[in-house]
């Protein structure tokens, strides 16, 4: 029963990855052991962005992927959103990355130099950020990609890692 339920997932894991191209997305946001500016300006993780957005704007991180899969923008939720503007959300997210930078900055992970090199970076592409359309299709490949290390009981950086070594999902389910 295991090995069919196995075999099962294998090819349901194989369909997502041809219907969404997560293998590809994943290789393209491999992140490295040791940070750049550049990669840490543009980490793999991104999942504090849309944390913190979510906190900010009152709502589950769930309900704002569907808002941005439906074509809003960040500055169009954050409008739309009682008591919240776009400006505040970028205050909230600069403030996240903010705590986020101080904390890698105190486990050695990056120096002070690179922490105001990405600071400078975000606040040149924060504009960008909050006025791009999200394409659902990279909204969907996200999900699919938790959900299958949430059921392969891994991190999605682990999953990645799995599938930037060049391995496919149904690989890694089977090896798990």
């Amino acid at each position: 029963m295991l090995r069919n339920g196995r075999r099962l997932l294998g090819t349901l894991v194989a369909f997502l990855i041809i219907l969404s191209g997560a293998a590809a997305f994943a290789a393209t946001v491999a992140s490295s052991p040791a940070p750049s500016a550049r990669s840490a300006a543009r980490p793999a993780d991104r999942s504090w962005l849309i944390t913190a957005a979510a906190e900010y704007l009152g709502m589950t991180t769930a309900q704002l992927r569907t808002q941005l899969a439906s074509g809003k923008t960040l500055s169009d939720v954050a409008n739309a959103t009682s008591g919240k503007s776009a400006a505040g959300l970028s205050g909230a997210l600069s403030s996240a990355l903010q705590t986020k930078l101080a904390a890698a900055v105190a486990a050695g992970k990056i120096s002070t130099a690179a922490e105001q090199k990405i600071e400078a970076a975000f606040a040149k592409r924060l504009p960008t950020l909050l006025n791009r359309r999200w394409d659902r299709a990279a909204v969907e490949r996200a999900w699919v990609l938790k959900t299958s290390a949430q059921y392969l009981g891994m991190t999605t950086a682990q999953l990645r890692t799995q599938l930037a070594s060049g391995k496919t999902l149904s690989d890694v389910a089977n090896a798990t």
